[in-house]
């Protein structure tokens, strides 16, 4: 019966004795309305998916991708955190890196606050650079408001 036209069969025809039947390829199943054809199985459906994070399903098969601070292992399956922390530059941190789940922050040690993100910086230093901004912040206010500026302030 499989001889002609794959019996009928849109995947694998297998004989039997006075019949034959219909299989499909891995990835595929013989759908209950039409058990000559094959359909995509969706390895990412509903709550079974294989994945440990996000399911792709593509035509007889699926894939597995990480969110970012997050890397694939050798499974195909399973994503496991990054630890940026563990980098020659400790994930960018000047001083002080901590790894947290899928991401990492930046400390820094007593003494020093952090400017930015990433940068540790010397806390009396970053206080003067402070006051100076301020203050060339009120100059330029005074000066567009017509005011004169105080002569301890020049």
């Amino acid at each position: 019966e499989c001889v002609v036209h794959n019996g009928g069969c849109s995947h694998q025809c297998v004989n039997t004795e006075g019949s034959r039947y219909c299989t499909c390829k891995p990835g595929y199943q013989v759908p209950h309305d039409d058990p000559n054809k094959c359909e995509d199985i969706d390895e990412c459906d509903d709550n079974s998916s294989p994945c440990s994070h996000e399911c792709i399903n593509s035509l007889g098969s699926f894939y597995c991708i990480c969110p970012i601070g997050f890397r694939m292992k050798n499974d195909k399956m399973t994503c496991e955190d990054i630890n940026e922390c563990l980098a020659d530059d400790l994930g960018g941190c000047s001083h002080i890196c901590h790894n947290t789940l899928g991401s990492f922050i930046c400390d820094c040690p007593e003494g020093y606050v952090l400017v930015g993100n990433q940068t540790c910086a010397d806390i009396n230093a970053f206080l003067i650079s402070m006051k100076e901004d301020a203050l060339m912040i009120v100059k330029t206010l005074l000066v567009a408001l017509y005011v004169p500026v105080p002569k301890d302030m020049l």
